[in-house]
């Protein structure tokens, strides 16, 4: 987040990406062993408050607000996602 310039938004309050940083990690650090992965981390943990049982949210630099598991998601695909294969070389045609 700190590098999409987008802020988070718990229970209608907005932090930012320092002060949500440090929240995800203490629910990371609390979930314990039912995280296993990327993807259970972002859609048992990073997704809603506990508390209110309310989306987390994320207002990207343009105005638009998302669901912050789905931004999550997102990124993690991209990440995860195999290289593009590099094209085979060819050679140039032969001159006889």
């Amino acid at each position: 987040m700190r590098e999409s310039g987008a802020t988070f938004i718990r229970n209608g309050k907005e932090y930012d990406a320092e002060r949500t940083v440090s929240h995800l990690k203490q629910k990371l650090f609390l979930a314990g062993a039912r995280v296993r992965t990327a993807s259970d981390f972002v859609r048992g943990v990073a997704t809603h408050s506990e508390a209110s049982g309310r989306p987390y949210l994320l207002r990207l630099p343009g105005g638009e607000v998302r669901p912050l598991g789905d931004w999550l998601l997102e990124k993690l695909a991209a990440i995860e996602r195999p290289p593009a294969p590099s094209p085979t070389p060819t050679r140039p045609p032969r001159s006889l």
